[in-house]
């Protein structure tokens, strides 16, 4: 049986870290609520209260903790800072699944289920055959007390297994290849998803509750920079700059919000849901209107509000953030944590700006809806 939440520990350490080693042998979290009131709270949630994600929502979000800590009982992580917070199997699926709430990565949630909710429930999860676990399902075990719990990516073309998992103190958050389909492990799915790809339109997301929720900022001032239409951008009926396009005129806006900021398709909070996106992400915007600017993420364009204070968003000058302009026709973006996937993660088009977390050699490392990636020196220029 796999144990690899397992910390081992020989017979030379001290005492009191062999009583913590104890504890997580318990199981990779934790085992049961922390108090009568948060059992009580996951006992009253119905299926038709949890909003409905896409499996590459659910992927996505998983990524964003991938590289952080492993911290028994741990259900909180902050992609910008690997060494802040960390979580344990259960609480990082938990987190991924939006279930019994959606929170950002950095946000505690009210309550949490463990590996034995998600062993023995069935409310808001069904068990299916292992051999049709799909991207964004788990798989999760329980024997003699232990558990353990990770989440289901891809088949790889080799035969194997991808998963995403809080695999153990030793390990972190990580991305794991297994020859094997883990044995004496069920397969759960979420009941409430939405069925459809990346490179379908945008869906929506589960709503923050941050600036939007309020309803504060829904009476917009009018817009007061003459704006022009962008050619070639994905969404460009909703995509505007200004007409002075020199980079100089553009912002840098960084997301306040504890809870994070909705991406929309245009100025207002009755606009379509782009993506959530967590507290400390940073994007250039190229247009305003009201207390709405205009940004680029991943790729596409989309809204963010400042809110009627403007206590959501940090704007700065553009000459004081380090970003690149993306110079190639168009530019891929792969996963800053794995240096030997090929996978894209977005696709950039000429001309679109990104603020830059750091430099990694000749390449840039920068800022996406959630964490980061990077970019290879060919395909930009940096201010």
């Amino acid at each position: 049986m796999e144990r690899d939440c397992e910390r081992k520990v020989g017979f030379g350490v001290f005492f009191v870290l062999l009583l913590i080693s104890l504890t997580s042998l318990l199981s990779c979290g934790r085992s049961d609520p922390e108090d009568e009131s948060e059992q009580n709270y996951l006992d009253s949630i119905k299926p038709e209260q949890i909003q409905k994600l896409s499996r590459d929502k659910i992927v996505g979000y998983a990524k964003s903790g991938v590289g952080s800590n492993y911290v028994w009982g741990g259900d909180q992580w902050d992609p910008a800072n690997r060494t802040w917070g960390g979580a344990d199997c259960s609480g990082y699926v938990g987190k991924a699944w939006a279930v019994p709430e959606y929170t950002n990565p950095k946000a505690k949630p009210r309550a949490r289920y463990t590996t034995y909710s998600f062993y023995h429930e069935r409310k808001l999860w069904s068990e299916i055959p292992r051999e049709k676990a799909q991207a964004g399902d788990a798989l999760v075990m329980r024997r003699d007390g232990e558990g353990h719990i990770v989440l289901f990516v891809e088949r790889t073309s080799d035969g194997g297994y991808l998963f995403m998992e809080a695999k153990g103190v030793n390990y972190g958050i990580v991305a794991t290849k297994r020859k094997t389909m883990l044995d004496g492990y069920i397969a759960i799915t979420r009941k409430t998803l939405e069925e459809e790809s990346l490179s379908a339109s945008p869906s929506p997301t589960p709503s923050l509750s941050g600036s939007e929720s309020s309803g504060q900022q829904e009476q917009q001032e009018p817009g007061t920079i003459p704006v022009v239409a962008v050619q070639g951008t994905p969404g460009s009926e909703n995509t505007t700059v200004p007409s002075n396009t020199a980079s100089g005129s553009y912002s840098v806006v960084e997301i306040l919000s504890e809870n994070g900021l909705n991406l929309r398709k245009g100025p207002s909070a009755e606009e379509d849901l782009i993506e959530a996106i967590p507290q400390g992400q940073k994007f250039v915007a190229f247009a305003k209107k009201g207390n709405w600017y205009n940004v680029w993420v991943d790729g596409r364009a989309g809204w963010l509000s400042a809110g009627v204070r403007g206590t959501y968003l940090k704007v700065s000058n553009v000459k004081d953030q380090k970003v690149v302009h993306i110079s190639a026709k168009k530019a891929l973006v792969t996963d800053a944590d794995d240096a030997e996937s090929e996978d894209s993660l977005a696709t950039l088009l000429k001309d679109q700006y990104y603020v830059v977390f750091e430099m990694e050699g000749s390449s840039a490392i920068i800022f996406l809806a959630n964490g980061f990636g990077k970019i290879e020196e060919s395909a930009f220029q940096t201010n």
